[in-house]
């Protein structure tokens, strides 16, 4: 008796270059969520993320002299909807949005 297991699925999963498509595509869809929560007066701060990101590695950056303010100082932003710890706040109202769609990502597999 013999018995054979196809990994075939598994090893296509699991690859590096399909793990960092997948990781690509999940960063790109955080940080399309993310952007309306991000401080925006002339949008340069929205604007310094997709220059200095690395999706990739899963790497989200805002680029400014003044991010960091923006993101741990709370303050009063003008732009309705925005706030300090956007990625909190993109958590709390869209993450189940997010891991649904980092499910489909491995659907099939």
């Amino acid at each position: 008796m013999s018995v054979t297991i196809n990994l075939a699925g598994i090893d296509r999963m699991l690859s590096a270059t399909e793990v960092r498509k997948r990781q690509e595509e999940y960063a790109m869809r955080a940080a399309f969520l993310m952007r309306k929560y991000v401080p925006c007066d002339e949008n340069t701060l929205r604007a310094s993320e997709p220059l200095n990101s690395n999706y990739a590695d899963g790497r989200l950056i805002w680029n400014t002299p003044y991010a960091a303010k923006q993101y741990y100082v709370p303050m009063s932003h003008t732009t309705q909807g925005t706030c300090d710890h956007w990625d909190e706040a993109c958590m709390k109202a869209d993450g189940k949005d997010l891991i649904a769609y980092a499910e489909k990502l491995y659907e099939g597999y």
